[in-house]
């Protein structure tokens, strides 16, 4: 089952993807974020792990599994019978704009299930993520 969520961004591709991939700052950018900490020492690159923490859920770990600089971003994470994957596709747009899709897919024998119930709070919290990197956007440093 895959949800998705889509929003232009009022920066360009190069600025979205500094944002994206400055994990400690999730919690700042999103509230769908409360906690994020890094588990692997050194840059973050495929492999990677973070524990992240997000609200009503438990804890959870997530790893990176693909990085295409200016692109995509994703990472996955799994529970008993269900593997979700999380992806950001960052599209450059004309006038120094960028599409942000995010998505997250869920797989394995409860992913039917789960899909039934989380279907509109996943795709809820995809679109308070998307608004949230929208806002942060506004003011975001171009150089970090």
């Amino acid at each position: 089952m895959l949800i998705k969520n889509t929003k232009v961004m009022p920066v360009g591709v190069e600025v979205l993807w500094d944002m994206t991939m400055d994990l400690d700052a999730l919690p700042e950018l999103s509230p769908t974020f409360s906690s994020i900490e890094a588990l692997d020492p050194g840059r973050v690159q495929v492999g990677s792990r973070f524990k992240l923490k997000q609200p009503g859920q438990g804890e959870r770990i997530w790893t990176i599994t693909a990085i295409e600089p200016l692109e995509r971003f994703q990472w996955q994470t799994s529970a008993t019978g269900l593997t979700i994957v999380a992806t950001h596709v960052l599209t450059p747009l004309p006038s120094d704009q960028s599409r942000n899709q995010l998505s997250v897919e869920l797989s394995g024998w409860a992913a039917g299930l789960v899909g039934r119930f989380l279907r509109k709070p996943i795709g809820r919290a995809l679109q308070r993520e998307n608004d949230g990197f929208y806002q942060a956007s506004k003011t975001w440093p171009t150089t970090n």
